[in-house]
Formats: structure tokens, sequence, C-alpha cells
């Protein structure tokens, strides 16, 4: 690993360039150029334009969350934590681009994330209320709600996830609960 005597901000054109390269989608290389511009603005806000990759701390990335928390937008709204989160994982994702060149930096996995961050979403779960409902609305005198039906049943019986539902193996059936069998196996007459 080498040190760079190329600033962050002559670098970020190149890691776009990269990640183009690497195959990534339009989308995600315009959401890292947009990100990474909010980084520009603070480098240049903070006269860090010239630093360079091994002389980035992690006081930095303390300063840059800081900015991240208080920074408000045109509307005079700040940043939802989530979309502060996108910022810092475009930051990550330019470090380890230097990761990948062998250049000195600090380690993406020194900027850390709120536990359980995903894409801003926590998972959401039906009460006992909603499963019901969900188990009684297809109309099994149908053929089409006979099958929605037993779709259903396999899922919340078992727990499987859909793309598992799909590729379940017909010889693993016996391992299925009795409610999910009585609906296997009702003759789809109706």
């Amino acid at each position: 690993m080498g040190k760079s005597s190329t600033s962050l901000i002559n670098h970020i054109p190149r890691f776009l360039a990269y990640y183009k390269d690497k195959g990534y989608s339009v989308h995600t290389q315009e959401n890292y150029k947009r990100y990474l511009d909010k980084f520009i603005s603070w480098l240049r806000e903070g006269k860090k334009e010239f630093l360079l990759p091994h002389q980035f701390t992690n006081e930095d990335v303390r300063a840059y969350k800081l900015y991240l928390s208080r920074f408000q937008g045109q509307n005079g709204h700040p940043l939802k934590k989530v979309t502060q989160n996108y910022y810092l994982i475009a930051l990550r994702a330019f470090l380890g681009y230097f990761v990948a060149k062998d250049v000195v930096s600090l380690p993406p996995g020194k900027i850390a994330l709120p536990g359980g961050f995903r894409r801003g979403r926590t998972p959401k779960y039906l009460n006992l209320g909603q499963i019901k409902g969900l188990l009684t609305a297809p109309d099994i005198k149908k053929r089409d709600g006979l099958r929605d039906k037993t779709i259903l049943e396999t899922l919340v019986s078992t727990g499987l996830k859909i793309n598992q539902l799909v590729s379940l193996d017909r010889k693993r059936l016996n391992d299925l609960p009795q409610e999910v069998l009585f609906w296997l196996f009702l003759p789809k007459t109706a």
C-alpha cells in the first residue's frame, strides 16, 4: 500500500469511473456522485480541499457526521437519519475504493452506521387479526381462490419466504404442518 499525493476531492472522479467500469447501475453512480458532492462541500467549507487519503481521520468522520446532522435542505428541514446514512454509505464505498487501489486511507469499516440500518426500513409484522383476515380473503369456491388460500396457509404456517415456497421440493412435502397438507391435497375441482 502506498500514500497518494492526490487529494480526496481529485480521487472522487476516479472513484466514480471505477464504479462505472465495475458495471454498477447508472442510478447507483448518480447517487454516489450526489452524496459525495456533499462530502466535497464539507471538505471545501472546512478548508480541507487538499486533504490526502492518508490524512483523513476518525475525527474527520465525526466532524462530517456532525455536519450532516446539522445540514438543512432547501426546505429548511434537517436531513433525515436514513438520508444521513446514505451519505455515509457513499463515503464508505469511496474509502473501499482506496483499499481496492492499495492506497493508504482510513478503513471503510471505521465509518459505523447505526445498528440494524437497512435502507431505512424496519420489518413490519402482521398482528393475529390481520393474519386471520389475510387467510380468509381468498374465495375458496373458485379455483384461483383455492390456490391462493393454499399458498397463504403454507407461507403463514411454515414461515417460508416466497422464493423458498416456489422452489419447494415435492419430496419435502411431508415436512409441512398438517393444516398446510390439508390445503395442498384438497381436490382443486372448485
